[in-house]
């Protein structure tokens, strides 16, 4: 409800006769790659993709490369460029306190994900009275990782599939890369990418950077 009034005001604020148009997506990033790769009939000279948020920092940066690269693999003959935003905060106390797994919000919203999982699967075998959640900054990956965190042993059946989880047994809920300049311009480079300028807020905890398709001469 909350995307279709968000679309609605846009709608109305850009109204016809305007340049810009609006339109909903509902998907993975996947169902959004099958969509603008059947764009390409369209008059379009430039192409601008925005996560404005951390939402590629949920991302591995292996999988991260591979979003970008296939994007940007896209059958469109278009000039092509991502702004991407990323959360650069390395302060762990900071970071403790914003993921803090204790308190009530933060739970309620980790919990939901196993209300999902019964929805998705038609049935109850996640139940919250059998978890809690727990949360851990990963110096490797640079991540904070959010857990589902087992009480007990037990299995869950879903079909012919049974489950088997250890009582301690650690599941992965959410991944939240903290990302410099110099990892997203690693990303980058992997991904085939030119890295051609960066935002910063002034205590570099937060930054926005624009990415270009290699192998595009841009005539202005």
């Amino acid at each position: 409800m909350k995307l279709s009034d968000s679309l609605k005001k846009l709608t109305t604020r850009f109204a016809p006769g305007s340049q810009i148009r609006c339109n909903g997506l509902l998907g993975t990033y996947e169902d959004g790659l099958a969509w603008l790769s059947k764009q390409s009939g369209r008059a379009v000279s430039a192409l601008t993709i925005l996560w404005l948020g951390n939402s590629m920092g949920n991302l591995t940066q292996e999988a991260a490369v591979s979003l970008l690269r296939n994007l940007s693999l896209v059958s469109m003959d278009v000039d092509l460029q991502f702004i991407i935003g990323a959360d650069s905060c390395r302060d762990l106390e900071q970071i403790r306190r914003s993921y803090d797994p204790t308190t009530k919000l933060t739970q309620d919203f980790l919990l939901n994900g196993l209300k999902h999982a019964n929805r998705v699967t038609g049935t109850r075998c996640f139940s919250e009275e059998n978890w809690e959640c727990s949360g851990l900054y990963d110096r490797t990956e640079k991540a904070w990782k959010q857990h589902y965190v087992a009480k007990t042993d037990m299995i869950l059946c879903l079909g012919s599939l049974s489950l088997h989880f250890s009582k301690g047994e650690h599941v992965l809920a959410i991944r939240s890369a903290k990302r410099r300049e110099d990892d997203m311009k690693e990303i980058s480079k992997a991904a085939g990418l030119d890295m051609a300028m960066t935002w910063k807020s002034a205590d570099n905890d937060y930054g926005a950077v624009l990415h270009l398709r290699s192998l595009l001469v841009f005539v202005h």
